[in-house]
């Protein structure tokens, strides 16, 4: 989708059962927004518990977002997720 920043994309692969969500973005490569976010949004009872882009561990808050404002251009990224113990 075009923004302000150049053309922005995302796809996502929910892979519960393997225990990951996978992501690959297109991002601004040029002029890029102060602060991007992603949230990674899992069905009631399952967390995201980390997260990579590339080699690179991302930071996953509770709520399952990364803060992704120093990737640019083509990404994959990986998440870790667990269903909780109920």
């Amino acid at each position: 989708a075009p923004t302000a920043f150049g053309p922005v994309s995302v796809k996502l692969e929910s892979k519960l059962s393997q225990g990951e969500v996978l992501a690959e973005l297109e991002l601004p490569q040029r002029q890029t927004p102060k602060q991007t976010l992603l949230r990674i949004r899992v069905p009631d009872g399952w967390e995201v518990v980390s997260g990579k882009a590339g080699k690179d561990q991302l930071r996953v808050d509770n709520n399952g977002t990364v803060d992704i404002s120093s990737l640019k251009g083509n990404v994959s990224m990986r998440f870790q997720v667990k269903k909780l113990l109920r």
